[in-house]
């Protein structure tokens, strides 16, 4: 190999005939190139060190590192890449790797390379979160990690690097969003949020009672389950909130617990109820002298009466702090119909009444609850069924069933009555007709003969005899022979028997009438 000066020498020479400030220039490339020749030449042996010591040989390093530039002049960084790694020439490995857009492979030789933060907004970059959260938590750098895993979508993951790196509410919100109650109860607790942390334990507590009701029972699942429950409370007392750690204390049947937590909110009633379902009997009388609510004091003792089943006993309780309903199905579920009825009308649920009242056999008083319960018509039915057609009539009535409520007043032979109730039906009902007949027959036998031709007019509107309209030329016809009408009468009659031969009396009226004279 020539030296340094020789070689300048060569150029010179070569540069004789030029001008010298083209020379200079000249000069300058040459030695720009002579330059790039030796600091390439030093890399490649360097090179060359270091891929003996990864075990090549320096011809196939030489090999890999041709290889390499070929695929770079191809376009194929990809593959140039490899065989810059696979040589040891990282670095190169590295910006090739980059030049092609080929980033997970860029930050795997970053990480090689122990240029971690580089390696992970590569892996970043090449949107392998998974990658970059996994260098992330082995450097132990905590929230980075939990970031990483949380754009990866692995929430767990997430939570607890989170929780690692001392954001605990961070990571309690994510252990409550995927449900891991009891993770996130302890997250929060660590991060100082008592009520979030006593929240979470309390829903780890009903994770669990569900659970465990699904599946058979064990002591240890059981031991677990009143550990999380106790866990749960005690928080809620820390924060000062008795109301809640008593609810929730209450859930797990601990009503010792429940009734001491209500004592200091305080509420002695609910405490006394607590104290009572815990069999404490002592501490129940004093929350009930502390409350001074004598109703309240009998709904606790209707509760204790209720849980000894002492059912009547109950019930009546019940009635006396002022809670009818509940007494009403008390006394029902103690096979006493007729006293449930009775404390069901002192709430005014008639409906509900009459039904008990049916049960107990008491009619009279079933029918009198379901008019105040606004159903007449049912009503009506039972005082029609009884024999009371004066009761059945005004109850039809009231359910605007007026043509039966006329026919039970004529029955009961309160003709006033009956008149007022038939009126009300309108003309286009359907009813109208047959109305207008009973009206007329009550007119005519009360010799009210004007109301009666009137209303026969009013409800024949002209129309000829046919099976719609015998029932009304019949009371016409009757009407015309108490006017004295007999020709009149007759030809009526005539013309019935000419739709229907043996209408009613219609043949022996005929009779009747042609013995005597007509006139009109």
């Amino acid at each position: 190999m020539p030296s340094l000066a020789q070689l300048f020498n060569e150029i010179t020479r070569a540069l004789g005939p030029y001008e010298p400030w083209v020379k200079q220039i000249l000069l300058f490339l040459a030695v720009l190139l002579l330059l790039s020749y030796l600091f390439r030449l030093i890399r490649d042996r360097f090179s060359l060190g270091r891929g003996q010591a990864a075990g090549l040989t320096r011809k196939e390093r030489r090999r890999l590192l041709r290889l390499a530039r070929q695929s770079l002049r191809a376009g194929q960084p990809d593959q140039a890449g490899h065989y810059f790694e696979a040589a040891g020439s990282l670095k190169e490995a590295l910006d090739t790797f980059r030049q092609g857009k080929e980033y997970h492979q860029a930050g795997g030789v970053a990480e090689r390379m122990e240029a971690w933060a580089e390696a992970a907004r590569l892996y970043a970059l090449a949107g392998d979160f998974d990658a970059q959260a996994a260098l992330h938590r082995r450097r132990n750098e905590w929230i980075p990690a939990a970031e990483a895993y949380f754009k990866a979508g692995r929430k767990g993951l997430a939570a607890e690097a989170y929780d690692q790196g001392g954001r605990h509410g961070e990571s309690g919100d994510l252990y409550r969003e995927l449900r891991y109650f009891a993770k996130a109860s302890e997250a929060y607790e660590r991060g100082g949020n008592l009520r979030a942390a006593a929240e979470m334990a309390a829903q780890a507590y009903l994770e669990e009672k569900t659970h465990a009701g699904q599946g058979s029972f064990h002591p240890q699942r059981e031991g677990r389950i009143r550990q999380v429950l106790d866990r749960a409370g005690g928080l809620y007392e820390q924060i000062g909130d008795f109301q809640e750690a008593a609810r929730i204390y209450l859930l797990g049947e601990d009503y010792g617990k429940a009734g001491a937590a209500y004592e200091r909110v305080p509420d002695p009633p609910k405490a006394a109820e607590a104290y009572l379902q815990a069999g404490d009997h002592e501490r129940a009388a004093r929350m009930l002298s502390e409350a001074g609510d004598r109703r309240q004091a009998r709904t606790v003792r209707a509760e204790h009466l209720l849980r000894s089943g002492r059912l009547t006993d109950a019930a009546a309780a019940y009635e006396e702090a002022g809670d009818p309903i509940k007494a009403a199905e008390i006394f029902e579920a103690a096979g006493r119909p007729l006293l449930a009825a009775r404390a069901y009308a002192a709430a005014k649920e008639y409906l509900l009444a009459a039904t008990y009242f049916q049960r107990g056999g008491d009619e009279e008083k079933a029918a009198d609850a379901l008019l105040k319960g606004g159903a007449p018509l049912e009503a009506a039915r039972i005082y029609e069924r009884r024999g009371a057609l004066a009761q059945a009539a005004a109850a039809y009535a009231e359910g605007r069933a007026y043509l039966h409520a006329g026919r039970l007043y004529l029955t009961a032979r309160m003709q006033e009555q009956a008149i007022e109730t038939l009126q009300q039906i309108e003309p286009s009902a359907d009813e109208f007709r047959e109305a207008s007949t009973l009206l007329a027959e009550i007119f005519i036998a009360t010799g009210r003969l004007g109301l009666a031709r009137e209303r026969i007019q009013q409800a024949l509107r002209g129309e000829p005899v046919h099976s719609g309209t015998l029932a009304l030329y019949y009371q016409l016809a009757l009407l015309q022979e108490r006017e004295g009408k007999l020709l009149q009468a007759i030809q009526t009659l005539e013309r019935i028997q000419a739709t229907r031969l043996h209408y009613r009396d219609v043949e022996a009226r005929l009779q009747q009438l042609r013995t005597r004279r007509p006139s009109g």
